[in-house]
């Protein structure tokens, strides 16, 4: 059986005892009560140019599907075991394979009317800008995808969840809520997309994560939502013997990254207003042997920024509409390469008949390739961006339930 259709009889198979499932355990304050959710979705892709997650290049694709159940055991009053499993199949990108998405024990010792404090250990969603923590449920997202200039799908691995632990402090400010979150973790380096990372070589080697430094302060009032978020961390990689860069004999690299992160939102009855702000520093050295010249470090800084703006409008109690605005520069130094730039306009619809059901369209017209996904534009064995096209449309439809 295909992934496609494999995935459809699962939706179909969870769409049927979903309802079962929630109403069997008792509520999750209780001592004991276990809680089951889930979600799946079905995603039609169409591109002029450029591939998005499968094969979407002048013709519609349905290889985007995703699966994710999560389970949550209230021990006692003050511990929580908490897990979610994830399948995707998403073009070449990923292969539908279940994956643990975050798995973590928290401890709640302090708990009162104005602090209360927690800790995670094990794999978490990170802490990162309004959204990093939803965005891989449908339902969550403001639209089909997140801005991909701050929440880049085609590195998902490296950006969603990370290993480690992570300490939380809520207090009562006034009349708002005030988070501080912070930790030591190391990041999921299992992506497909990280292969093709130095274009146009795959690399064949190993990638390893240092602990990396997170933290975000959270202030909500009201209707406004302000945070910032940084993080710095380091990922070794170990090439693969034999493993060629044209004429280079690669020995050893490592990437390292720091982001800062700025968030605002405004939300009312009708309508929210959202705006972040990254801006990011990438930093790569690499020792190698080179035919003549012996061995040699080399090493290279990138300073980037990403910024979007976004409307959501709530048209009636069923009818969302969003209007956005990304942008991507992933080097300052060369603002006009679209090969390391992106603009993009989009405009969304989207429609809840019920609580679990969500359908949504959405129209991108986009300047560059800042964000595409390397593994599914692939062409002769190497990932060559100045091959794809600068200018190019992306349509989607997607069909999603929860429950």
């Amino acid at each position: 059986m295909s992934a496609p259709s494999l995935f459809a009889s699962l939706l179909l198979a969870l769409a049927w005892v979903a309802p079962a499932l929630a109403q069997e355990f008792p509520r999750q304050e209780e001592t004991g009560a276990m809680q089951f959710h889930g979600f799946l979705g079905q995603r039609l892709t169409y591109t002029d140019h450029n591939n998005f997650f499968g094969k979407t290049a002048a013709h519609a694709s349905l290889e985007y599907t995703e699966v994710g159940l999560n389970a949550s055991w209230q021990l006692t009053p003050s511990w929580l075991a908490s897990a979610q499993v994830i399948a995707r199949h998403a073009g070449k990108s990923e292969s539908a394979s279940p994956e643990l998405d975050y798995g973590f024990v928290q401890w709640i010792p302090l708990d009162n009317a104005d602090l209360r404090v927690s800790a995670k250990l094990g794999r978490f969603k990170i802490p990162y800008g309004l959204f990093n923590e939803g965005r891989d449920t449908p339902a969550t997202r403001d639209g089909i995808i997140p801005a991909q200039s701050l929440y880049f799908d085609g590195l998902r691995a490296f950006n969603q969840s990370s290993s480690g632990a992570l300490l939380a402090m809520e207090h009562n400010v006034g009349e708002g809520l005030l988070t501080l979150e912070t930790g030591l973790s190391k990041v999921n380096t299992r992506d497909e997309n990280a292969k093709w990372i130095l274009p146009p070589y795959a690399l064949q080697g190993r990638f390893d994560s240092q602990n990396a430094r997170l933290a975000r302060l959270l202030y909500e009032e009201g209707p406004l939502r302000v945070a910032f978020s940084t993080a710095d961390g380091e990922i070794d990689y170990t090439p693969a013997t034999g493993e060629q860069w044209g004429i280079v004999t690669p020995l050893s690299a490592d990437i390292r990254f720091r982001y800062n992160v700025l968030s605002t939102q405004y939300n009312s009855d009708r309508w929210s207003l959202t705006w972040e702000y990254n801006r990011s520093q990438v930093e790569t050295t690499a020792t190698a042997s080179i035919p003549l010249l012996g061995i040699r470090t080399q090493s290279q800084t990138k300073n980037g920024f990403h910024w979007y703006a976004e409307g959501v409008w709530h048209l009636t109690s069923r009818w969302d509409g969003t209007l956005r605005y990304d942008r991507a520069c992933n080097d300052d130094k060369v603002p006009s390469d679209w090969t390391q730039n992106a603009r993009d306009w989009s405009i969304g619809l989207r429609y809840r008949p019920t609580p679990e059901w969500l359908f949504a369209g959405e129209l991108h017209r986009v300047d560059g390739v800042a964000w595409v996904p390397a593994a599914d534009n692939i062409v002769n064995g190497s990932f060559t961006p100045e091959n794809l096209s600068r200018h190019w449309n992306l349509l989607m439809f997607q069909v999603s339930y929860q429950f």
